[in-house]
């Protein structure tokens, strides 16, 4: 006569419903991420423009700010990457998210790089 031996499996963990809840809001941050880069990549070629076109121009000052114009739009363009593929690998992708992410790459991707040639070239 053989015992059979019975082992108490754990219950599966139930799902965290908070964490999930939060989890539509990533992608939106980089796409806000990605505004606000653009956003101080204008501000930053306009404050250049504005030291070189003062009575005494600061040559030093607006190459820093024309430096650091660039380098927001490079993280602008790092964060646009990011944003639709994390949505599409947390599965939250949404319609107004594709409209807004559309609108988002206005700034950093066009209007940014415009005004920084301009400026530029000025």
């Amino acid at each position: 006569m053989s015992t059979a031996v019975q082992i108490e499996q754990d219950p599966p963990n139930p799902p965290r419903r908070g964490l999930r809840k939060g989890l539509y809001l990533i992608p939106s941050v980089f796409t806000a991420a990605n505004i606000g880069m653009g956003f101080f990549a204008v501000m930053s070629s306009l404050r250049a423009f504005q030291l070189l076109a003062g009575p005494t121009p600061d040559f030093d000052a607006a190459a820093i700010r024309f430096d650091h114009a660039a380098i927001a739009i490079g993280f602008a363009v790092l964060f646009d990457m990011l944003d639709g593929r994390i949505a599409r690998m947390t599965k939250t992708t949404t319609e107004i998210g594709i409209q807004l992410d559309s609108i988002a790459d206005v700034v950093p991707c066009g209007v940014a790089p415009a005004v920084l040639a301009y400026v530029l070239e000025y």
